[in-house]
C-alpha cells in the first residue's frame, strides 16, 4: 500500500503523533539512548537522564548549596524543551541533543558537557530536531524538521547546510566520513558530500522511510513503509536488489556477517525476517509476533534481541529459535532499539513505571531505573 500525507496519519495511532510531512510535527516520539560503557544517556522527552550502567542509579552532582542533584538536562522540567533522538557522543566528549518541542518557534541543537550537563554551545533553527545527530571524526551531522541536513565542527561552527526535502526530516543521517546519507518521508534516499553538502546522488523509493539506512562495507540497506527492503551501492546509488517483506518497515536493518535482520509491522502484529544481504533472498520463514516490531534488533555474537509493541523482549538464536521464553513487561510498549552497554542489554519501555531496564544474557533483570524526583 502506498502511503501519502493522508494515510501516513495512521502513524498517529502508534505513538500518538502526526508526521511532519503532513503539516504538524510529531507531538511525541519514542525514547533514544546511547552509552559510553560507563553511563547510558536516555532521552525520554522531558529529560536526558544520565544513568550508571553498573547499577541503574541516576548519576548525581553537587549543587552550589551542597545538595546532591540528579545529572540531567534540562536541570528541571521545561515545557519548551522535548528531546527524543538518541544523544550523540563526539570524539572529544561532548553530548549532542536536539530540541523537538512543538510549542516553540526556535529549536536548538545543544552541545553538553556530560559530566555536568552545562551547555558548551548551541545552534538555533526553526525546525525540530527529531532524529538524533551523528558524529564522524571532528564533524557532527544532524537532520532537521525544516528539510535540511546540517554539518558542524566540534566547536559548533556550521560547516554547511543542504536542502534535502520539502518535508520534515525524521531519521538520523549515516556517514562513512566521505558521504552523508539521509532517507526521507518523501520517499527519497539522498547522498551528500560530507565536506561540502553537495548532492552526489538521489534515488526515489516506493514509499516513505522511517528508519535510517544501514551503511556497511560500501552498501546501503533501507526499508520503506510498503515493506520493501532495498540494497544500494553507496558510491553511485545503483540498486543491487529489492526484497518484498510482509508488513511495514519502521527501523534500520541490522547486519551480521552476510545476514540482515529486520522486523515489520503487519497492523497490530509483526514479523521478524532474516535476509541474505548479498541477494535479498529470505533465509528462513519469518518469525510471527503478536505485536508490531518497530525498533531495530540488537544482533550479538550468540543471540538476537528484539522488542515488540505489545511489551515483549525476545531472545532468539541465529536460526530463529527462542533461547528462552520471551519476557513480557505488562502494560509497556517498546519502540526503541535495545542497547548493549558493557555486559548488559538495555531496553527503554514506554507507558511503564521505569523508562529503562537492564537484563543479562540469560534474560534476568539486573536493575530497573527509577528517576529521582
Amino acid at each position: 500500500m502506498k502511503f501519502n500525507c493522508a494515510n501516513v496519519l495512521a502513524l498517529a495511532t502508534l505513538v500518538s503523533m502526526l508526521l511532519a510531512a503532513c503539516g504538524p510535527v510529531p507531538l511525541t516520539n519514542w525514547p533514544g539512548m546511547t552509552s559510553d560503557g560507563k553511563n547510558v544517556y536516555l532521552a525520554d522527552g522531558q529529560f536526558v537522564y544520565t544513568v550508571q550502567v553498573s547499577d541503574g542509579r541516576e548519576v548525581k552532582v553537587q549543587a552550589a548549596d551542597g545538595n546532591s542533584l540528579p545529572l540531567r538536562f534540562p536541570a528541571s522540567a521545561d515545557g519548551n524543551i522535548s528531546i527524543y533522538g538518541a544523544p550523540a557522543l563526539t570524539s572529544d566528549g561532548q553530548l549532542i541533543v536536539g530540541n523537538a518541542a512543538t510549542q516553540v518557534n526556535v529549536h536548538s541543537l545543544y552541545s553538553l558537557d556530560p559530566t555536568n550537563d552545562t551547555q558548551k554551545w548551541f545552534f538555533e533553527t526553526s525546525g525540530v530536531w527529531l532524529g538524533g545527530a551523528i558524529t564522524s571524526g571532528e564533524a557532527i551531522y544532524a537532520a532537521n524538521g525544516n528539510g535540511k541536513v546540517y554539518a558542524f565542527d566540534l566547536k559548533g561552527k556550521k560547516l554547511w547546510e543542504a536542502v534535502v526535502s520539502k518535508d520534515a526530516l525524521w531519521t538520523s543521517p549515516v556517514t562513512d566520513g566521505k558521504t552523508v546519507y539521509v532517507a526521507t518521508l518523501a520517499h527519497d534516499l539522498v547522498a551528500l558530500d560530507a565536506a561540502t553538502g553537495k548532492q552526489r546522488w538521489q534515488k526515489t523509493l516506493d514509499n516513505a522511510v522511517i528508519g535510517a539506512p544501514a551503511l556497511v562495507d560500501g552498501k546501503l540497506y533501507v526499508g520503506t513503509l510498503s515493506g520493501n527492503l532495498y540494497s544500494f551501492d553507496a558510491t553511485e546509488g545503483n540498486q543491487l536488489w529489492l526484497a518484498q517483506l510482509q508488513g511495514s518497515i519502521w527501523s534500520t536493518p541490522a547486519l551480521e556477517g552476510t545476514t540482515l535482520y529486520i522486523g515489520t509491522s503487519t497492523g497490530t502484529a509483526g514479523k521478524f525476517f532474516a535476509v541474505d544481504a548479498t541477494n535479498g533472498r529470505f533465509l528462513r520463514s519469518a518469525v510471527d509476533e503478536t505485536g508490531a516490531i518497530i525498533a531495530s534488533p540488537l544482533v550479538l555474537k550468540d543471540e538476537i534481541v528484539y522488542v515488540t509493541e505489545d511489551g515483549f523482549i525476545n531472545f532468539i538464536d541465529k536460526n530463529g529459535a527462542d533461547i528462552f521464553p520471551a519476557i513480557k513487561i505488562d502494560n509497556a510498549k517498546f519502540y526503541t532499539t535495545p542497547l548493549l552497554a558493557g555486559d548488559l542489554i538495555l531496553v527503554a519501555p514506554m507507558n511503564y513505571e521505569s523508562p529503562l531496564l537492564a537484563y543479562n544474557h540469560k534474560g534476568l533483570q539486573q536493575w530497573k531505573f527509577i528517576p529521582t524526583k
